[in-house]
């Protein structure tokens, strides 16, 4: 068998660079699956700990010029109550009513749950992949006990149970409590009617 010599620039023998080994395309995945459990029982035991109700717990990874990745967990051994107060069911049942009386049509009632909300505030529905209650209300329990105008809250956050977003100088979608509304305005109703057939 014959060798074959290459030769450098300068007519000297060159040495090769060795090849790459090259591992398998399902070597990282036992080390992918080991910091997925390791993280995923961190934050559920960092909820159990801290005696948590149903919170969303959210891990952020990376930086403002990376992607960010989220794991999102909700702690179901420490179930939301179910809100029965009698002020709170007749506000969310004015709600409703407005609600179907602007679009002509029949709405589900929400479940109201006394509940931390992610992002703070005064209530709140939960949004995303890992929304446990699809047609919940969530009312925190240091909200409980204010004096809040809850029929036009509630209306507000049954808004976005029907899909209206937030909308500026909107009297009831806008991003902060602008006051007393009787009636859903037409703007969300319009959008409202895009979702729901």
């Amino acid at each position: 068998m014959n060798e074959i010599t290459i030769y450098d620039h300068r007519g000297e023998p060159a040495e090769l660079p060795r090849p790459a080994r090259i591992l398998p395309w399902w070597a990282p995945l036992p080390f992918l699956v080991i910091a997925f459990f390791a993280l995923g029982y961190g934050v559920w035991d960092l909820g159990r700990r801290e005696g948590r109700r149903a919170e969303r717990v959210t891990v952020f990874t990376g930086s403002p010029t990376t992607t960010t990745f989220t794991f999102s967990t909700e702690y179901r051994d420490k179930p939301a109550r179910v809100i029965s107060d009698r002020k709170f069911v007749d506000a969310l049942g004015y709600a409703v009513t407005e609600w179907q009386r602007a679009l002509n049509r029949t709405i589900t009632p929400p479940e109201l749950l006394e509940a931390e909300c992610t992002a703070g505030g005064i209530a709140c529905v939960e949004s995303g992949l890992f929304r446990p209650q699809p047609n919940a209300i969530r009312i925190p329990a240091g909200s409980m006990s204010g004096e809040y105008d809850w029929p036009s809250i509630l209306m507000h956050e049954l808004g976005h149970l029907l899909g209206v977003p937030h909308i500026e100088d909107d009297p009831l979608m806008a991003p902060q409590y602008a006051g007393p509304v009787k009636h859903p305005s037409k703007f969300a109703i319009a959008i409202a009617r895009t979702f729901v057939r």
